[in-house]
């Protein structure tokens, strides 16, 4: 019976035309046909939108980098199997995350940005997220430093002027790990 459900989900896969991520994400993140435990923990790590300017050292995001924290949002299906979010201690961050956790009810949860890469560590998320989805928003040199220690692939930071950029990062229960850059929101071209 456990074959006839992979190959059922493998040809849900094939069907899944959404929009935006959902297209990139496997089918069984959204239907969770499958034992959790048996399923990689998805790490979806985010750079903050665009900050506004001349407000110190913890601006609130602008006006129009709002719309790119609801695409964010948008991305992912209401079905999908978020289990946590994940902010630095800064405005702009939690900002971005805001329109996820208001549609999902999940609370955003706070890692200071100088400890994301060893907070949320490989073991920590598949311990504690196994088989979910995990969105982690930080900044520039954050957010490239735990796509590093989560894949062990170098990855180098970001330009200030890149606000777009996603990573989707799998973390397999057999101990692989694999990710993938995207962008999201309006481009900034």
């Amino acid at each position: 019976i456990f074959a006839k459900e992979v190959v059922m989900q493998r040809r849900a896969n094939r069907r899944v035309r959404a929009a935006g991520l959902l297209a990139n994400v496997p089918a069984w993140l959204v239907a969770g046909s499958v034992i959790a435990a048996e399923l990689p923990t998805t790490v979806i790590a985010v750079r903050h939108a665009e900050k506004a300017a001349g407000q110190g050292k913890d601006p609130h995001l602008t006006e129009d980098e709002r719309a790119r924290a609801a695409a964010l949002a948008d991305l992912l299906p209401e079905s999908a199997a978020i289990g946590a979010l994940y902010s630095s201690e800064f405005h702009r961050t939690r900002e971005t995350l805001a329109p996820l956790a208001e549609r999902t009810g999940l609370a955003i949860r706070t890692v200071p940005a100088a400890e994301t890469d060893d907070r949320l560590s490989v073991d920590f998320l598949r311990a504690e997220h196994p088989g979910r989805i995990v969105v982690v928003a930080g900044h520039s040199n954050t957010i490239p430093a735990l796509v590093e220690a989560l894949t062990g692939v170098p990855t180098p930071e970001l330009d200030e002027s890149v606000y777009d950029a996603l990573w989707v990062v799998s973390l397999h229960p057999d101990g692989g790990s694999h990710a993938v850059r995207f962008r999201y929101g309006a481009s900034a071209d």
